[in-house]
Formats: C-alpha cells, sequence, structure tokens
C-alpha cells in the first residue's frame, strides 16, 4: 500500500490540515476528528477503506497522539504530583511528543479503531443510553479540545509560510502568482516597481557593455589576465551584467531583458514563481527549478523564492525539499480525484500543512468516497444546520411564543438579542460560520412567511391555517408583508439579529443575496421538470429588488456585495444571445432575479455617486 511515488504511509511526514475560508478571511486548523460528524462516521470511514484509515493516521500532530492513547492525563497527574518518574517513562514522553510517526501502525491505528467502536459497540451490546453517550463523548470531547481558535486570513496571501517553500497548485497559476505577488493590491506602486526593475536590467546591461569594451582594452594591450578570462563571467568585472531581483535572486541582464512582461520580473522580484504545462518564460523556468532542489540551512529561514504555484502537472512530479506549507485552489480541488489529492498531499516532504479551499472539499480528499455519498452527507448536514438554527428562532417567533418567556427574561426582554446570542454558539469557524447563521435566518424568516411550517409556524395545525390565509393573500399585500418580515417577527427582528451576526465582509453579505435567490428561483436540487409549478417561495420573486434595497438599507448587503454576486451571476448564465427560458422555469426565474439583482446594485452605485457630489459642493 503506498501513498506516493516515494514513501510508505506510516513513514509520510507530518501534515497538519487547516481550511482557508476566503468568505469570513479565516483560517481554520483541523484535527481530524473534526472530519467527521460524529462516531458513526468515522467507524463507518474507517471500516470500508482501511487505505484512508491508514493515511489518516499522519494528520494527527504529536501532543493529539497522545491524546487518542490517553498518556497527557497520566502526564498530567504525575506533574501534579510532583513526581519525578523514572528515566524510561521520560524517554517514552519523549518519543510520543517528538516523532509519533514510528508509533502510528502500533498503537495510534488500534486505539483510532477502538475510539470509532465505542459508542455503537455499546448500543449493540443493549446497554443504556448513558453508556451509549459515554462512548460518544470521548469522541466529542477530543474533537472539542483540539479545536483551535481561528486566525485572520483575509487573502491567500496570508496563509503563505513564512519559514519554507508554500506550493499553491490551481488552473491559472500565472493569474494567481500575479495576485500573490501583490500585482492588482496597488496598481500604481507596481507601475513603480515595474520602472525600477527595467532600470536595474538597463544598468546591469550598460555595465555588462562596459565590462566587455574593457576586456577587449586588456585584451589588445596584451595584459596577460586580461587576455586570459576576455568574454569570461568570472573575472574580476564578472558580477557586471548581473540584476539582482531579491536577495538570494539574481540573473543575468540579458536573460531578464527577454522577458517581455514587467509584470514577470516583478512577481520574481516578490519571491514568487510559477510552472505550467504551456506558456512559462525560460527565465521563470530556470529560477523554478532552482527553488525545487534548494535545500534550507536552517529550518526558520524562509527561502529567497518562497511561494511556487503550479497547476495540476506538478500535482504528480513536483518534488521539493523546502516545501512545508501546500495550499490547493478550489477551481482544481473540484476535479480531483481521491487518489490525486492523496498525491497532492504527498508533496510535502518533510512536517507542515495543507490549506483546503473548504472543509468540504477536506473532507473527500482525506476520507475518499464517491461524489452521490458526499452529496448525501452535504445534504443531510445542512438539514441539520437548518434545524439548529430555527430551533434556537422558535421560542422567539412562533405563535405560541409570548412576551414573558424564560428566553427572552433571561435577557432583559429582548428577544433579538437573545435569539443571536444562542445563534452565534452554534458557529463553528470552517464547519458553520456566521455567513451561513445568516443565510438561513434570512431564509427561514421569508419562508415561514410564504410557506409556514412547524416548528416556527407553531404547531401542525396552526401551520396548517397560516398556509391556508398566505394562498389566498393578493399579492400587493404579500410584498408589502415581505418587506415587514424583515423588520419584525414575531418577538424579533430578523434584520436586527443579522447586524448582530456582524456580516462585513462582501462574501458574508454575498450569502444573503445567495439566500434570497434560492427562495425566489426555487430550483429544484435533482434538476425537475422544466414545467413543474414553482414552489411557493418562488411568489417573493415580484418582490426581490424592494427585499434587496431593505438589506442595502439596513447595511447589511452593499455594493461590494452585490457586484460580486452579478459578475458571478453573469458568468454562470454565459453568453447572451441564445432563446430566452421557458416561461415559469427555474431559468426564467434566475434570470428575473439577476435583473433586479443589478437593479440594485445600480441603484447603489448612482447613491454613491450622488453622495461624493455633495461632499465635493460642501468643499
Amino acid at each position: 500500500m503506498r501513498a506516493d511515488g516515494a514513501q510508505e504511509p506510516y513513514e509520510l511526514p507530518l501534515c497538519r490540515l487547516s481550511v482557508h475560508d476566503a468568505v469570513s478571511g479565516q483560517q481554520v486548523a483541523v484535527s481530524p476528528l473534526e472530519l467527521f460528524d460524529d462516531a458513526a462516521q468515522l467507524g463507518a470511514t474507517l471500516g470500508r477503506n482501511p487505505r484512508a484509515r491508514v493515511l489518516l493516521l499522519r494528520h494527527f500532530a504529536p501532543e493529539q497522539a497522545n491524546d487518542l492513547l490517553r498518556l497527557g492525563a497520566a502526564k498530567a497527574a504525575a506533574a501534579a504530583a510532583g513526581e519525578e518518574g523514572e528515566e524510561g517513562a521520560d524517554e517514552s514522553w519523549k518519543v510520543l511528543e517528538q516523532d509519533v510517526r514510528g508509533l502510528r501502525s502500533e498503537l495510534l491505528e488500534p486505539e483510532l479503531v477502538r475510539l470509532a467502536a465505542e459508542a455503537p459497540a455499546a448500543a449493540a451490546a443493549g446497554a443504556g443510553a448513558d453508556a451509549v453517550a459515554a462512548g460518544a463523548s470521548r469522541f466529542e470531547a477530543l474533537r472539542d479540545a483540539w479545536r483551535q481558535p481561528a486566525k485572520a486570513a483575509n487573502s491567500l496571501s496570508d496563509v503563505l509560510s513564512q519559514k519554507g517553500v508554500t506550493l499553491v497548485a490551481t488552473l491559472e497559476p500565472r493569474r494567481v502568482a500575479l495576485e500573490l505577488a501583490g500585482r492588482w493590491t496597488d496598481e500604481a506602486r507596481w507601475a513603480e516597481e515595474a520602472r525600477a526593475v527595467r532600470a536595474k536590467v538597463r544598468e546591469a546591461a550598460a555595465a555588462k557593455r562596459a565590462a566587455d569594451k574593457a576586456r577587449e582594452r586588456a585584451a589588445k594591450r596584451g595584459d596577460e589576465d586580461g587576455g586570459g578570462r576576455a568574454g569570461g563571467r568570472d573575472d574580476g568585472l564578472g558580477g557586471a551584467g548581473r540584476v539582482r531581483l531579491r536577495p538570494g535572486v539574481e540573473v543575468w541582464a540579458d536573460e531578464a531583458d527577454e522577458v517581455a512582461d514587467s509584470d514577470t520580473l516583478v512577481m520574481l522580484s516578490k519571491g514568487v514563481a510559477y510552472a505550467g504545462s504551456k506558456g512559462v518564460e525560460p527565465l521563470v523556468k530556470q529560477l523554478y527549478q532552482q527553488a525545487l532542489l534548494y535545500i534550507p540551512e536552517r529550518a526558520d529561514v524562509r527561502p529567497p523564492l518562497h511561494t511556487l504555484v503550479v497547476d495540476y502537472s506538478a500535482v504528480y512530479g513536483t518534488d521539493c525539499p523546502a516545501v512545508d506549507t501546500i495550499v490547493l485552489c478550489a477551481d482544481l480541488g473540484e476535479r480531483l480525484s481521491w487518489e490525486d489529492h492523496q498525491q497532492f498531499l504527498g508533496r510535502l516532504r518533510r512536517d507542515g500543512t495543507a490549506v483546503y479551499p473548504s472543509m468540504e472539499l477536506l473532507r473527500r480528499a482525506a476520507l475518499g468516497g464517491g461524489v452521490r455519498q458526499w452529496e448525501q452527507r452535504r445534504r443531510r448536514r445542512e438539514d441539520r444546520q437548518r434545524a439548529a438554527v430555527e430551533a434556537v428562532l422558535a421560542p422567539h417567533v412562533a405563535p405560541a411564543a409570548t412576551p414573558n418567556s424564560a428566553a427572552a427574561a433571561a435577557d432583559g426582554g429582548d428577544a433579538t438579542t437573545a435569539a443571536a446570542r444562542e445563534l452565534l454558539r452554534l458557529v463553528r469557524p470552517g464547519n458553520f460560520t456566521r455567513s451561513d447563521v445568516g443565510r438561513l435566518v434570512l431564509a427561514a424568516a421569508l419562508r415561514d412567511l410564504v410557506a409556514p411550517a412547524p416548528p416556527l409556524a407553531g404547531d401542525a395545525a396552526t401551520a396548517d391555517a397560516a398556509a391556508a390565509a398566505v394562498a389566498e393573500a393578493p399579492e400587493r399585500e404579500l410584498g408589502v408583508a415581505a418587506v415587514k418580515r424583515l423588520q419584525r417577527w414575531g418577538r424579533t427582528s430578523p434584520v436586527g439579529i443579522l447586524e448582530r451576526l456582524r456580516l462585513e465582509r462582501p462574501g458574508e453579505q454575498r450569502r444573503l443575496v445567495e439566500a434570497l435567490e434560492e427562495l425566489c428561483v426555487a430550483a429544484p436540487e435533482d434538476g425537475g421538470a422544466a414545467a413543474a409549478p414553482p414552489p411557493a417561495t418562488a411568489r417573493l420573486l415580484p418582490f426581490a429588488a424592494r427585499l434587496l434595497q431593505e438589506l442595502a438599507n439596513e447595511d447589511l448587503v452593499e455594493r461590494p456585495a452585490l457586484d460580486e454576486w452579478c459578475a458571478e451571476a453573469e458568468r454562470r448564465a454565459g453568453p447572451t444571445g441564445g432563446p430566452p427560458p421557458a416561461a415559469g422555469s427555474a431559468a426564467a426565474r434566475g434570470a428575473a432575479f439577476r435583473q433586479a439583482a443589478v437593479r440594485v446594485r445600480d441603484w447603489l452605485a448612482e447613491n454613491e455617486s450622488d453622495e461624493e457630489g455633495e461632499g465635493s459642493d460642501e468643499e
């Protein structure tokens, strides 16, 4: 059983897992147990795929291995009692803490299997609920203990290694390399740096010409030393013609001059190089190969070329001893098979970190499984998350709720604040984010208006009566009620809850637009029949622009978020000019929603222009 072309699974270096949540601007460390919903899923995975079970062990950090083997508590107890312990015990601790790889096959794998089997075994034996819960609780206790606070990571640049080489895999290596080098961060500064690099190249070329003439003159004078080294690059004038792009990265002026695009030279001066199957400049190829062969003298010193951006061809072929961080972009990650993912993880040749764009993709990469299986898991996970959010909201919005309920009294009668606090307790960075919660809150508030159902609409009889009433409501009244629903729902204010969730980034606000789109378009997940009657939530479509405006007025959806959403929607829609979608179809509703979003985006742009004009007049 082999994980890649060179190393056995038990010999692989430690690979810490991490997720870069670009929507929330966070990097989240992921423990191996965080990949599973519960102990039962862990057991099913270990039993179904022995290969994945073995490879999973490489993701356990030494301190996690100690916890799994129940050794951390014993050491802590001994320290608390002031026991020195025997020399042999100290040595065993040293082995466990510093090199867990040698113990993977002997100790960790059986213990992991036992951990997965504890709760199911108790249930199969007819044990009581407490025993079954205890079996599952150890899995949950370890998973909770291994969770770490998320780190701020506003862009891909923030997840790059600060000590070694970072390997970034994407379908567009040149574009991503330029992005990581800061090409579009500050256009004016980049242009100035491009002029400075070109000036260096011209200066080095002039120095080279002057050096060549000096050698020629020395040769004509019969200077023995000069004649012996005429035309060489290793004499006293050998440094002439060299361009120092950054410390440790020097090239010849004639090589740099052959690079037509100044962006490439600036990118290299930032320590970023790329490789692809085609269209790579010879100078970039040369420096990229040098970076692959670089062996750092010290593990804590960042190499001169510290970021290498590659495409699919490098998933199997790149071997760089200095790589301690690998980053997978979503565009390539979605196209990889499980074997491809394992080969990509194998690019780590020393202990390091693998950064994935989403928890969903990381789970697929580490655990394997078919597309249908992961789609079913995704739906079940979303159903659980929706149920958890509705369970928090129900006491505050259901018809039976009263202002004197315990939930409201516990927070001074402010149901909106109480609900927001309870919802924030559901957040798990990387798994279930604040923007996920906000999307579900907005969807629940509006869905409950047009398609009432328990528990938000009370019991079944109450929900049926409300559904019958809304079915008879005129469209105009429904539009007014929808806008009002954003401000008041039961004893809460949906926009108040969203404000308390602090959805400030464009990507987070964009999730609210996506939630409204899902309600209005109501496209069946399985493709459905084109002529199928639209679900009840599609009745919100005529009021989409008014609802978006209401969210914009509350600063919950701002122009950058709508710009992002509209750009993505246009990309999904494809080129214009084709036949219009069938009337009443999900495609037609999607086109209508896009038009509504574009109108609101343009309205926001006009308001910004007016405000800027007023500011200029006042000055």
